[in-house]
């Protein structure tokens, strides 16, 4: 079992992705013969739908049911509702595909069928396997440059991996790194950010407060910090430094 610095477990298991460009059903298919291999029966897999009443709507999804899969909403799934297992995410938005990387149960994760923007992130940062439509290009360009990277790293010691990014002193002083790098011409957008708190191996709903702040920064919004939690004022060039050694 692989951990990262401050002892969280690293999330290694298969991912796949259906990217746009097929017919739901199609992409439901293809889904389900990336997931057969890895099980016995369909009772072991737990499919998350936007609305349960889809599974009534699509033949396919009436089909698995009937076999034995779990099917549960994304804010509403319990123990009781999905299995260990692969998971097949249908319809995903940005927010819950990247909140089920901190499930346990599963086993593998698949997610089919959504716009571009909902998995942005989550391709950019775990490079899963496409399985058919259109696949997008990994490895977003806009989070390459090594200025930012260092700025991550000192982000991700600042709050404890992610933990601590809703602390009242750890919080400002990620607002104020932020906003130091949105001046200097270094901040990406809230999906190259988000992408790269992941890829540090930071938790779901950690790494999409991160993505908030930085979103509102993006749009103008008068984040505060008090003058206690600001960081030095020659911070990005010591990660400008940083970077060049």
């Amino acid at each position: 079992m692989e951990y990262d610095m401050f002892n969280n477990q690293i999330r290694t298991f298969p991912r796949a992705y259906v990217g746009a460009g097929m017919e739901p059903s199609e992409a439901l298919k293809t889904a389900m013969g990336w997931v057969r291999p890895l099980i016995s029966s369909w009772s072991e897999v737990s499919i998350l739908v936007p609305r349960i009443s889809q599974i009534d709507e699509d033949r396919t999804l009436s089909a698995l049911r009937k076999s034995g899969a779990h099917f549960s909403q994304p804010r509403n799934h319990s123990a009781n509702s999905v299995s260990r297992g692969p998971w097949i995410a249908y319809c995903p938005t940005r927010d819950w595909l990247v909140g089920l990387e901190k499930e346990n149960s599963k086993t593998a994760l698949v997610a089919t069928m959504w716009t571009e923007n909902d998995v942005r992130a989550w391709v950019d940062a775990y490079e899963p396997e496409c399985l058919g439509g259109d696949g997008l290009r990994s490895e977003s360009p806009e989070i390459s440059h090594p200025v930012f990277w260092q700025a991550m790293d000192d982000f991700t010691v600042i709050a404890y991996g992610g933990a601590t990014i809703h602390d009242t002193r750890d919080a400002p002083r990620i607002i104020d790194g932020l906003k130091k790098l949105k001046a200097s011409g270094y901040l990406p957008s809230d999906n190259g950010v988000l992408a790269a708190a992941l890829k540090k191996n930071w938790q779901g709903k950690d790494a999409l407060v991160l993505a908030g702040y930085v979103n509102d920064i993006h749009r103008g919004v008068n984040k505060r910090v008090p003058r206690e939690y600001e960081l030095q004022s020659d911070i990005v060039s010591q990660w400008e430094i940083a970077a060049q050694a």
